[in-house]
């Protein structure tokens, strides 16, 4: 029997608890990395260069850098590590092509993002993929809203125009999906021994933040909504 490898491409949700992607492709394979593409700091001056790629700069880049630390820290109590791959602004497909080779995976995952950009390099991740192994399976969740579009009690052609009568039918019709159940085991660990461009994590720095509060990671996001709630 093939022993089904699983890679689940952290993208911007950078968390374990309510992200049903992971849930989904841990309950389908015998081995998992998780991976994260980094791109590092954006050159300011050099937006046009970039195609509009989203530009990051250095006070974003603190927060994601403690981000990835956290989560990272999350998946050790899981017995995995996050694998940070280096790559660079214009074709982030050819670090995940190299793993889906080296690793034979037969399973990719990430998170729905509404994103123009984001819809657009999943698509071109899951055709550069397909192309080398066309029964390779994707998994793709969305867990970053209230509410699925099929619960709406109107269809998106008669979607009220403005928030206040879209939030009144929503609210009298429609029920706030549930949160989906944290992750609390893993597949074992591909041996990613093989794997180039590996970014040693401990090697992307973290300042102090000038708003303590304003920490980046899961963690601090679970503190920061109990505080703001309860």
């Amino acid at each position: 029997m093939t022993k089904k490898i699983g890679l689940h491409w952290f993208r911007k949700d950078l968390r374990i608890q309510d992200n049903l992607s992971l849930a989904r492709i841990a309950s389908q394979v015998d081995e998992l990395v998780c991976i994260y593409v980094y791109q590092g700091a954006s050159n300011q001056d050099s937006v046009s260069k970039l195609h509009k790629k989203e530009t990051v700069g250095k006070h974003r880049l603190n927060f994601i850098h403690q981000t990835l630390h956290d989560l990272n820290s999350t998946l050790n109590g899981l017995n995995h590590r996050l694998v940070v791959l280096s790559a660079n602004e214009y074709e982030p497909n050819d670090a995940l092509m190299d793993i889906v080779k080296t690793l034979h995976v037969t399973h990719v995952s990430a998170e729905w993002h509404c994103g123009f950009n984001e819809r657009k390099d999943w698509q071109r991740c899951k055709d550069a993929v397909s192309e080398l192994n066309p029964e390779i399976e994707f998994i793709q969740a969305n867990s970053s809203t209230l509410f699925n579009a099929s619960q709406f009690p109107f269809s998106i052609e008669n979607m009220p125009s403005t928030f206040s009568p879209f939030r009144k039918k929503v609210e009298k019709y429609c029920e706030v999906k549930q949160v989906n159940e944290t992750v609390t085991a893993l597949p074992f660990m591909c041996d990613i021994s093989a794997i180039k461009n590996i970014i040693n994590i401990n090697e992307l720095l973290v300042e102090p933040n000038y708003y303590q509060n304003l920490c980046g990671g899961e963690t601090s996001a679970q503190q920061q909504l109990a505080r703001y709630l309860w």
